[in-house]
């Protein structure tokens, strides 16, 4: 029989992927991400970290600040990090499951990483996503706390 934080943790990766299937499928069908993505993805991300119990406003501000909450791959064309988290290949391979082009698993293990290690991941951007946290932590407060 499985316990309630089991049965929790289910329930947060049904909704996580339902979420994401229909995120894919919307940007699939219409050539282009959908105008709330930035929200959606936000949500999955409030969701997952609540689930591993991480800092949801610390990786908001971090995913904010490394694509836009967008899953793609590094812009710069300087590394291998993609996703929402822009997760270094050699990275997700020695710590995560799935595929870090895959947008649930790289938030999974963006916030795994996140909580397992803290920012270290991503402290070459940290004068870049460090403003972020306090001003998402004004305008995403009532967000996290109502998921």
């Amino acid at each position: 029989m499985l316990g309630f934080k089991d049965t929790r943790k289910r329930v947060f990766d049904t909704i996580l992927s339902a979420v994401s299937l229909i995120l894919s499928l919307l940007a699939l069908v219409s050539g282009a991400e959908p105008a709330n993505a930035k929200e959606e993805v936000g949500q999955l991300i409030i969701i997952e970290a609540k689930r591993q119990d991480a800092d949801p406003i610390l990786a908001l501000a971090i995913s904010h600040s490394e694509s836009r909450f967008r899953n793609v791959p590094n812009e710069a064309g300087l590394s291998s990090a993609y996703g929402p988290f822009q997760i270094l290949e050699s990275t997700f391979l020695g710590n995560c499951k799935g595929s870090r082009k895959v947008i649930e698993d790289n938030i999974k293990c963006g916030v795994y990483l996140l909580k397992r290690d803290g920012w270290t991941h991503w402290r070459e951007s940290l004068p870049y996503w460090f403003p972020i946290y306090t001003k998402a932590y004004i305008e995403w407060s009532h967000i996290v706390h109502g998921i």
